[in-house]
């Protein structure tokens, strides 16, 4: 899969993620999408499996800095 066909698990839709990136871009927040997570949304995620953070923040952070994946397994 290429990067620009990733998006979270928990977001319903690819275009709300593409939304919360130009929200992101539009406040220069240096975020990943598990940084702006709401505890209770988190917890209701990972009951549902939707909750990845290893790979969202891999792939939804803008920061510069080196990020390697780490494959954890899935909450179950």
């Amino acid at each position: 899969m290429k990067q620009s066909d990733w998006y979270p698990v928990c977001f319903e839709s690819k275009k709300k993620y593409q939304s919360w990136v130009e929200a992101r871009n539009y406040a220069h927040e240096v975020v990943s999408v598990c940084d702006d997570c709401d505890p209770k949304y988190s917890m209701e995620m990972q009951k549902q499996n939707r909750c990845i953070p290893q790979e969202a923040i891999y792939f939804s952070t803008n920061s510069r800095k080196p990020c390697k994946l780490k494959i954890i397994p899935s909450y179950t």
